[in-house]
């Protein structure tokens, strides 16, 4: 499993519930089963945004007509830029944040949404204090 963080600033960290889900969260991806067309283990979160997307991007175009601007491409470049994290093993980023200062890091999320398990990876997830604080995708 990937896990990416930058440096943390900031105050001390409430509950742990979270790291024992964090050193879970291998096992439980381990152990789905294919349940998905094509065999796949979940949804990923990225593939539903980009259907959603695409429909209200279709719209959009037939409104608005396709812009494309050097302004977009600036922002792909910076987003990637401001959002890069070095690798960090597990205990490194438990250690982060646990220690209640802001730490902002990116690892895969898992959830089950009506039965079927949904996994994305954020760009971002902040946490500060006694847990997350924010998330960017």
């Amino acid at each position: 499993m990937r896990l990416e963080a930058v440096g943390c600033v900031g105050s001390a960290a409430g509950g742990m519930a979270w790291v024992e889900r964090l050193h879970e969260l291998p096992r439980v991806i381990a152990s789905l089963q294919p349940r998905l067309r094509r065999g796949l283990l979940v949804a990923p979160v990225s593939y539903i945004a980009a259907q959603y997307y695409c429909e209200v991007q279709v719209d959009l175009a037939i409104a608005r007509g396709e812009v494309v601007t050097p302004e977009k491409d600036e922002g792909k470049r910076i987003h990637e830029m401001v959002l890069a994290m070095k690798p960090v093993e597990l205990e490194e980023l438990v250690e982060r944040i646990s220690s209640g200062r802001r730490c902002a890091c990116r690892f895969p999320l898992l959830a089950e949404v009506e039965g079927v398990p949904v996994a994305g990876v954020p760009d971002a997830l902040v946490f500060e204090g006694a847990g997350p604080s924010g998330l960017s995708s």
